[in-house]
């Protein structure tokens, strides 16, 4: 095969199902309440959960050159088969310790498949010469992975409720399979000719010129987001199980908020006159709004409503400001600046853990939750300075 017309629609087919079942997570939703119910406190879930996202903050750059020196295909496969190895340790995790090595190989998991993958489709495009199509593909791409996996996490509360250590083997299964279905997909043709201390050069090179500095600023911003984001999914579980949800009622809300997030990513390109750094704007005040409504009411319908809207319009603005990263980046260098995007959501999500995890022990899990505005309204800030930068 080769990203060419001819052959163009039978790669994105293979291409979107191998991410799609290869990502699929049936422990999403519950992954920490059952390692709570293995005697690991919320404070150690907390540590662990930053241990995930700062591995990934270790590994991302220089997984991230592995994709640009010895392809995006190579980085995508050694990140499944990572996946299919974590899930079956996490199945036997009791105590603090074999949890923080299993967290551990999950962020490197994260790390090889993150920008490799992104930088691949990206890249095939563009030799197959449909750049303008990237968008639509991509939210294709990412709407069915959504869909996938709110069924995954909906079947994942069945799957727990007979058996809990089912949703990482059959996660792991999954991983598998995408690793296999990977397999036949050619490799985007991108100058690899650089050497590991010339990607790191020309990565400096970028980041130093006006563009990459004002790129960087963006980052920074949507990391700041995704501070918020990711955590609030992950602690909900939480939020509802101590309000006496059961697994079967927390997977299937959970599930129905990876919906919201497809329908909101189907709609995104609809959106594209507006500029990104609009879009965060607009999107990091409702987020804030939200934030702080659910810490003021404690109605269950509230709750679920800010639960659903959060996921749904973060999912939204991340369409924009990924297609946007990528638009503003060189070929040579794309999955190097996209493992700097994860890195930099890997800090602030490990931070944002650890601090709600603690706060999460003092106080109630929504008061903790309503402090992640902070950070997303200080994105606004670091928005309004890219933008101001751009102009001049």
């Amino acid at each position: 095969m080769k990203w060419d017309g001819s052959e163009l629609n039978k790669i994105s087919r293979l291409y979107t199902i191998a991410t799609v079942v290869g990502s699929l997570d049936f422990s999403r939703s519950l992954f920490m309440v059952y390692l709570l119910a293995q005697g690991l406190s919320s404070k150690e879930l907390g540590i662990l959960q930053a241990l995930l996202f700062w591995t990934s903050f270790i590994f991302e750059v220089p997984t991230g050159i592995v994709a640009d020196r010895f392809g995006r295909k190579t980085s995508v496969l050694l990140g499944y088969g990572a996946l299919a190895v974590t899930f079956t340790l996490l199945s036997s995790v009791t105590t603090f310790t074999s949890g923080l090595m299993t967290f551990f190989l999950w962020g490197i998991a994260f790390a090889f498949v993150s920008g490799a993958n992104s930088a691949f489709l990206y890249d095939g495009l563009r030799e197959a010469g449909v750049i303008e199509k990237h968008i639509k593909v991509m939210v294709r791409v990412r709407s069915l992975n959504t869909i996938a996996m709110a069924v995954a996490i909906l079947l994942g509360g069945f799957l727990y409720a007979w058996h809990a250590s089912s949703i990482f083997w059959i996660s792991a299964i999954c991983a598998t399979t995408g690793l296999i279905l990977f397999l036949p997909l050619p490799e985007p043709r991108v100058d690899r000719g650089l050497t590991v201390s010339h990607l790191c050069r020309a990565l400096h090179q970028f980041f130093m010129s006006p563009r990459g500095r004002n790129l960087m600023i963006f980052m920074v911003a949507m990391s700041l987001i995704e501070m918020m984001s990711t955590p609030f999914y992950i602690f909900s579980q939480l939020s509802f199980s101590a309000a006496g949800w059961s697994s079967e009622q927390i997977g299937a809300l959970m599930g129905a908020g990876f919906l919201v997030s497809a329908l909101a990513q189907w709609a995104a390109p609809r959106f594209q006159r507006a500029t990104p750094r609009l879009h965060v704007v607009i999107v990091a005040l409702i987020l804030t709004g939200l934030l702080w409504v659910n810490w003021a009411f404690e109605s269950s319908l509230i709750r679920v409503t800010v639960f659903f809207l959060v996921n749904g319009i973060s999912a939204f603005l991340f369409v924009h400001s990924d297609q946007y990263i990528l638009d503003h980046c060189e070929s040579s260098i794309r999955a190097s600046l996209l493992s700097v995007q994860s890195f930099l959501n890997a800090v602030m999500i490990g931070l944002s853990y650890i601090l709600i995890g603690r706060v999460g022990e003092i106080l109630p899990m929504s008061t903790a939750l309503s402090l992640l505005g902070l950070p997303v309204l200080f994105s606004v800030v670091m928005i309004v300075w890219h933008a101001r930068r751009c102009s001049e």
